[in-house]
């Protein structure tokens, strides 16, 4: 992130980031992690095998739920974030800006 001058998006981009490889490790396979420097942004994708789709859930109000937090965090910290289906394979993706 340092060579592509993205050195602020650092904290946001790491926790976007967990949040997208954690749901993809507990619905299947992480096949690979992308980073892609993007008009003064950075673009996050995780591919994974799973024929899940990703859903927003508020558990918020649970303090006993274990999940269902992760979606809403790349939420608020990235500008934008979206599925896309490429195959047997799925590509969830968050545009991380300034």
């Amino acid at each position: 992130m340092r060579e592509w001058g993205l050195t602020e998006l650092l904290e946001d981009a790491g926790t976007v980031t967990g949040e997208l490889v954690a749901n993809a490790a507990r619905l299947g396979e992480i096949f690979e992690a992308r980073f892609m420097p993007e008009d003064g942004a950075l673009l996050i994708e995780v591919v994974d095998s799973s024929p899940d789709e990703p859903r927003v859930r508020d558990a918020f109000g649970d303090s006993d739920a274990e999940g269902g937090r992760g979606l809403l965090i790349v939420e608020a910290l990235a500008a934008h974030w979206g599925v896309r289906r490429e195959g047997s394979r799925k590509t969830v993706w968050a545009r991380v800006t300034r």
